[in-house]
């Protein structure tokens, strides 16, 4: 592929993208150049932006969303709006997003708002949550690029019709058969062996996606997912160890922390976020262990108060 095609193909796709934000969620030129001279683009800044409806709606987390949906306080529908919105308004802002599925999340929430209606229940544990994924991930009619210009519009690179827009990842079909939302996909490049895990903005939020994955036995399907249903017992028992302030119980938690590889460092942010946690679990009596790893080999371990 030659420079001028690949650039060509590039302004294409970022072209599409942006095709498929609503009008009316548009931002304009003056909208764009006062975010260009911020430092801060979160907050009250995307808030804006919102109406005071969708600002309540993406405050809640996932645990409170999924429950506000089954109560009927909120349909999917109007989550989903919020959150596409949302990540509309994030991109043009920011650039932060490889892929806008929103015609399949409305299509996906209208269908569970007509099931709710039908049937009087939710359709699953995660009925009209908004979920985005990394774009490791493929969902059918949508490109999994991962930022190669040579993967658009193709699937992993082969231009194979029989392949391409085709298929669904087994997460994605694990979702989508918990009655998630899939709205859109943000940079996941990979460039090496990765597993799969959920973020959220909360514990509650982390456990419920997992414990509603895990519920599926993934492993069924998938020969790579290692056999490991999600153990209450274990959970219970180590959350005993702390009391409800996060202190040491009688039996304190035992913590590693990985500081590096002893080939990648952490940039210094991550160096301070760790420091900070590893201070808090000290003075909340938590036993702490440290160690430097190099190419996998241990080279000191038990290190405290690093």
């Amino acid at each position: 592929m030659q420079i001028s095609d690949w650039q060509t193909s590039a302004k294409a796709k970022v072209a599409d993208i942006h095709s498929r934000i609503p009008k009316q969620w548009v931002l304009s030129e003056r909208d764009l150049e006062n975010a260009n001279q911020r430092r801060s683009l979160t907050g009250p800044f995307i808030h804006q932006h919102l109406t005071i409806e969708e600002k309540k709606i993406i405050a809640h987390d996932s645990v409170q969303l999924v429950e506000r949906i089954k109560h009927r306080e909120y349909t999917a529908v109007d989550v989903t709006r919020a959150y596409c919105k949302t990540a509309a308004v994030a991109q043009q802002i920011n650039n932060c997003l490889h892929e806008f599925m929103f015609d399949f999340a409305f299509q996906t929430a209208k269908d569970l708002d007509d099931y709710y209606s039908k049937n009087g229940s939710v359709r699953g544990p995660l009925h009209g949550l908004p979920i985005s994924l990394k774009d490791q991930f493929h969902v059918k009619g949508y490109d999994t690029t991962m930022g190669y210009v040579g993967w658009i519009g193709t699937y992993e690179g082969s231009r194979d019709p029989a392949k391409v827009h085709k298929n669904n990842s087994q997460l994605v079909e694990e979702l989508l058969s918990l009655s998630a939302v899939l709205y859109c996909k943000n940079p996941g490049q990979d460039t090496h062996a990765s597993s799969v895990g959920a973020m959220g903005t909360s514990l509650d939020a982390i456990k419920l996606v997992l414990t509603s994955v895990l519920s599926t036995s993934p492993w069924l399907r998938d020969p790579n997912v290692v056999k490991m249903p999600w153990n209450s017992e274990v959970e219970a028992s180590t959350l005993a160890r702390a009391t409800a302030d996060g202190s040491a119980a009688s039996l304190p938690l035992k913590i590693g922390m990985y500081w590096t590889d002893g080939v990648v460092t952490p940039h210094p942010p991550v160096q301070r976020g760790l420091r900070i946690v590893h201070a808090l679990l000290q003075a909340l009596n938590h036993k702490m262990y440290g160690g430097i790893f190099l190419v996998g080999k241990r080279l000191i371990s038990n290190v405290t108060g690093c």
